[in-house]
């Protein structure tokens, strides 16, 4: 009875400890940084946090992938969280387009592209070394079919594409979300001195996950808005994918929530069909519907993408809005823990721990950016905040998925004054630095000490399944060297 008591002791206590939300302090508040990235012009707002390619690192300047409702690839040799100067976009390389934008209002190709018709931002990248294609740059992007009257004063405005389902409603405002549709899809590049200098754009490679629940069934919508806002970072040989699914399922797997796919990164990159998503225990269902090729889209759009569990409890909802509106994940340096960062809707931008990128600690929220989305004004205040799509960041802001867990930005949009023309409103990124205050490695009991004591936690879970040899290391390595 006494082994019994003791076992069941060391299981809560290992799940308690393992989940405990981080401990942070802050360096410096809440302020804006020099990272504009809009024009002169008011037309080129960037909504959508700048994300850095990890270029420095690699010996040149910093890059940063830029969205609006295209992709630009930003050149600069000074860190510019840092810099005084400001970065105009119309100096950056224009390097993906929508099918469909302000200044282009034809439809290039039809039908095949509607996973980017009138948006198709790079979210995230990676420069990635392969064997048999050198050095890639693999995009991360969201893609939109508006639908609706979203440029208002174009002759086009109301250009409905073919029926999929709900392209019967109006192109009215209020019919927005019934005929919308968000994608996750990606793109490469090859990066070498010829393609650096030239005007080649990405290779669109299409999308890479779908909804759990399809985007329509029997005329009606299965999502409220699709997928949306993905972010990435790659562990142990695969790129992980986080994505906000908005299903509208109620069995498992088929509802909403902030969600998990993967891909292996093999000898010739990224295969846009090799894509699996989180499911309860591991990755086990192709996150595309069965046989698709994205030349025949519209006949995938009643089709169910991979099961998928929501990554946050509160995001296993049947109301559909998950709760958390956009997340991104930095590997700590110097641990084997990753942060996030997540933008929710309930409380204002938090943070949260994970070993494994699908188990995550209870959230903290960052102080100065509380906010209840439902409560405290909506769309208009939510735009104000002063982090819109979060990330993490270095201090020499050359990466968004390896910071210094003692020192590290948050940085987000927000709205703010366009630096050069103040007639115009601009998006502005702010940032606030962080460190975190991070138990040692091997500490399962968080006494600030490493000991047998955590041993006996770890082997009571690795003997019921529920830890690996790998935590071993990590205990036995701390225990060493302590």
């Amino acid at each position: 009875m006494i082994i019994v008591i003791l076992v069941l002791f060391l299981l809560s206590t290992r799940v308690s400890v393992a989940i405990d939300p981080p401990s942070i302090t802050i360096l410096s508040p809440i302020e804006q940084s020099k990272l504009y990235f809009n024009d002169d012009t008011g037309f080129r707002d960037v909504e959508i946090t700048p994300w850095a390619l990890e270029n420095k690192k690699l010996g040149g300047n910093y890059l940063y992938l830029v969205s609006s409702y295209n992709t630009h690839i930003c050149d600069d040799d000074n860190n510019i969280l840092l810099t005084d100067v400001y970065t105009k976009i119309s100096n950056c390389k224009l390097r993906q387009s929508s099918a469909n934008t302000p200044s282009n209002t034809t439809l290039a190709d039809g039908t095949k592209s509607l996973w980017s018709r009138d948006y198709y931002g790079a979210f995230s990248g990676h420069i990635i070394g392969t064997k048999n294609q050198g050095f890639q740059i693999y995009t991360i992007n969201h893609g939109e079919l508006l639908n609706n009257n979203y440029f208002s004063a174009l002759p086009e405005r109301c250009k409905i594409a073919p029926d999929i389902g709900y392209g019967l409603y109006p192109c009215t405002v209020e019919n927005h979300t019934l005929s919308y549709n968000a994608f996750v899809g990606m793109s490469s590049f090859a990066w070498n001195t010829n393609n650096f200098y030239s005007d080649n754009n990405f290779i669109d490679q299409g999308p890479i996950v779908w909804p759990g629940n399809g985007y329509v069934d029997k005329i009606k919508k299965a999502t409220v808005l699709g997928i949306l806002h993905p972010t990435s970072i790659i562990k142990d040989g695969y790129i992980y994918v986080f994505f906000r699914d908005t299903s509208q399922g109620n069995e498992a797997g088929r509802m909403s929530g902030m969600k998990v796919a993967r891909a292996p990164i093999t000898d010739s990159g990224i295969d846009p069909i090799s894509f699996k998503t989180y499911f309860q225990t591991d990755f086990i269902d192709s996150a595309l519907p069965l046989g698709f090729d994205k030349e025949k889209i519209e006949d995938y759009f009643s089709q169910k993408g991979g099961r998928s569990s929501g990554l946050f409890n509160a995001d296993n909802r049947t109301d559909y809005i998950p709760d958390v509106y956009s997340f991104s994940v930095a590997h700590l340096m110097g641990t084997n823990w990753y942060l996030g960062v997540a933008q929710d809707l309930y409380l204002g931008v938090t943070l949260r721990l994970s070993m494994d990128l699908v188990n995550w600690s209870q959230q903290i929220v960052v102080p100065g950016t509380e906010f209840n989305y439902f409560k405290d004004g909506g769309t208009p205040e939510f735009i104000k905040q002063p982090f819109m799509y979060p990330r993490l960041a270095s201090i020499d802001g050359d990466s968004n998925n390896e910071i210094d867990p003692n020192n590290f930005f948050i940085i987000g949009t927000s709205d703010g004054k366009n630096p050069f023309n103040s007639q115009y409103k601009a998006k502005i990124v702010n940032k606030i630095n962080l460190k975190l205050n991070l138990v040692k490695s091997g500490d399962y009991d968080n006494d600030q000490k490493v000991d047998l004591v955590d041993f006996g936690l770890w082997k009571v879970e690795y003997l019921t399944g529920r830890s690996s040899l790998v935590e071993f290391g990590v205990w036995k390595t701390a225990y060493l060297t302590k």
